[in-house]
């Protein structure tokens, strides 16, 4: 693996808003990082974040701070062979669990569709340590992935509420998010 840099954007649809990301390689690891800004359920919330990968596409880290309507906020998330932690505090209930999913952004399922390696036709279920800004701890959610074409998964997140059809560019990256986000390409 040797090392570069990849610049993303993504428009939001459902709310107003916007990230910027960067995806780095390294001979030992990956990171995206990225920052965003959007309004939800009645708050401003601007933030940038840093999740750091293994080789095999699993998490081993992660940083979010930033404010929503002026209240600042800080977030660590690690991860080790078998335990989460939140800011030091453990979250047994992601124990085990090799992905990290930050809900207010496409890229983080980028490392998780590498991690699958799905070829065509194939499908996996799988749960990964799912985190929103607000959250007081990491939640177990189940995700469905079938690879439907070359750059298409059926997408279905039972807990979640959320099935779509997502496209993904040939970076592994969301370009189409079905009713949430858009890539902004040049």
């Amino acid at each position: 693996m040797q090392g570069s840099a990849l610049a993303l954007m993504w428009r939001r649809i459902d709310v107003p808003g916007h990230e910027v990301a960067r995806f780095e390689t390294s001979r030992s690891a990956y990171r995206i990082q990225g920052y965003a800004a959007y309004r939800e359920e009645g708050r401003k919330v601007g933030l940038s974040y840093s999740v750091s990968l293994h080789p095999d596409w699993t998490t081993a880290e992660a940083h979010i701070a930033g404010h929503a309507n002026g209240d600042t906020f800080e977030y660590w998330i690690t991860r080790t062979k078998s335990s989460w932690f939140l800011n030091d505090q453990p979250q047994p209930a992601v124990a085990g669990i090799p992905h990290l999913d930050l809900g207010f952004t496409p890229a983080t399922n980028m490392g998780q569709l590498r991690h699958a390696g799905l070829a065509v036709g194939e499908a996996c279920t799988f749960d990964v340590a799912w985190f929103d800004v607000g959250r007081a701890e990491l939640e177990r959610l189940p995700q469905n992935y079938r690879r439907t074409g070359e750059l298409e998964y059926a997408y279905d997140s039972p807990q979640g509420g959320y099935s779509a059809n997502l496209l993904v560019g040939r970076d592994g990256f969301s370009t189409v998010y079905p009713g949430l986000w858009e890539r902004v390409v040049e």
